[in-house]
């Protein structure tokens, strides 16, 4: 039983920090429609046209930042295993593996935004 419930507390506090993360988005993703303010989004990001490597640049761009904050959240969250682990060796280990798992999966989204980064300026001219 006391499995379950470690089970049970541990995807209840990911899902809340998750719900949590989601509902202060929700304002700032209320003001944006994307379909009226198509031409400030993309004046605000850097893009001036409405080019359609662009608008793939954007969207990449955008997830790549998404997935950087979770690898960022999953060392915070493998650090948080390792101080609590009590002297365990297989949480401590666990702790230890999920940060350098994720600090290499954080190396492996920069290069990919610096190449994005560099392939859209590029292809669109910019500076």
């Amino acid at each position: 039983m006391p499995a379950n419930k470690n089970f049970f507390y541990k995807h209840f506090v990911v899902f809340s920090f998750l719900l949590i993360l989601m509902l202060t988005a929700l304002p700032v993703l209320a003001q944006v429609n994307p379909v009226t303010n198509m031409k400030a989004a993309a004046e605000g990001t850097g893009l001036t046209g409405f080019t359609l490597p662009g608008l793939i640049g954007s969207i990449v761009k955008g997830l790549l930042g998404f997935i950087g904050v979770i690898m960022l959240l999953i060392v915070i969250y493998g650090g948080f295993l390792w101080m609590t682990a009590g002297g365990d060796p297989s949480k401590v280990k666990k702790g230890k593996d999920m940060i350098i798992q994720a600090v290499i999966g954080l190396i492996i989204v920069l290069i990919a935004y610096a190449i994005t980064t560099f392939v859209l300026n590029t292809l669109l001219g910019l500076k």
